[in-house]
Formats: C-alpha cells, structure tokens, sequence
C-alpha cells in the first residue's frame, strides 16, 4: 500500500480512501513477486486447507510456484499466449489459489 504525507494528515475515512492509490509498476508480476519469491525456501509455509471431512494438508510457496508453473506450461502447449485471457472456475480450495 503507499501511504503518502497527504494521507497521513487525514483524519477519517472517507478522506483517506479518496487519496489511496496504488503505486504498481506499469510491468508487474504479482505472482512473481511473491510466490516464487517466497518459494525459495523449499519449507515456506503459504496454506493451511481443511477440506470439508476435516482433513488438514499444508502447501508451501514452492507447491504453488510449481503448480503455476505446471499450468502456464499446459496453457501454452494449447497455444494461449500473452495477453490472452483465460478463465478457470474451481471450487474453493488449493487448485483456485
């Protein structure tokens, strides 16, 4: 989030959110940034999921990375390239994340 000196002076809500901007690269990887950044360390912690039998299982940023990975690679071999867009409807769960 960027704060900047006009929005620290403000005094309620309304007046901070008016003011909030994003400040984001005009050339951003969100996923880049933070998942494959944190996947460098094989035992980063990103989810703890319990499905709905209570199962618990523990997923790392590496999981993710790979996964992501894994799904840009298929994606690709079916011909999606840049700046096409893709929609993917799953339940709740690790696979949406």
């Amino acid at each position: 989030m960027f704060i900047n000196e006009e929005m620290k002076n403000k005094k309620d809500f309304d007046e901070i959110y008016s003011a909030f901007q994003w400040d984001i690269p005009h050339e951003y990887n969100i996923a880049s940034d933070v998942c494959d950044r944190l996947a460098e360390n094989e035992n980063s912690l990103a989810m703890l999921f319990e499905d709905e039998h209570g199962n618990v299982a523990e997923y790392t940023f590496r999981d993710f990375s790979i996964w992501s990975n894994r799904l840009g690679n298929a994606l690709k071999r079916f011909g999606i390239k840049k700046g096409d867009r893709v929609a993917i409807l799953l339940p709740p769960g690790p696979e949406a994340a």
